[in-house]
This record gives structure tokens, sequence and C-alpha cells, in this order.
């Protein structure tokens, strides 16, 4: 999974079959047992912080080249619930 490869999503996740990272792409975390990148300047941008959560949105149109969209649904980046009540 990669955060911030899309034209007109910008940092939203991205679930490829056989994605190959960038050289700039570190990884920043994993979901289950998948590792998620993030290019260099979006993980330096989230650097300090401790809540991000990628989020799924069911029912939503196919209209992504990611994975889950065969699904109708879509991957989100969102600030995790503890930290957006502040």
């Amino acid at each position: 999974m990669i955060l911030g490869t899309g034209c007109c999503d910008s940092t939203a996740p991205f679930l490829y079959d056989r994605y190959v990272p960038e050289p700039d792409a570190v990884q920043v975390g994993r979901v289950s047992d998948v590792p998620v990148f993030a290019h260099r300047w979006l993980a330096d941008l989230y650097a300090d912080a401790d809540g991000l959560e990628i989020d799924v949105h069911e029912g939503t149109p196919n209209d992504s080249f990611s994975l889950e969209s065969e699904y109708d649904c879509r991957f989100t980046l969102k600030v995790a619930d503890h930290l957006a009540e502040r």
C-alpha cells in the first residue's frame, strides 16, 4: 500500500498488486501483514504525528486503480478519532 500517488486524490491510500516502492518511498506502517509506504516528502509531513488512520468507505463508485475499487469501496487517510476530538 502506498500513500500519496494519486493524480487527483493526493494522499489517498492505494493498494496495488505487486507494488514496487520507488526510491524515495519509506515504510511508515503496516496494516495486518501489508506494509504501508509513503513518499519521503509525505512521511516527513507526518513524522511527529501519532494518529493517522486508514479507513474504508463502502458503497463508493469504482473510480480508482486501487485494488479495493473492485469491491465498490475506497481507502481514505484520516486523523485518528482521539486526535480529532481535541
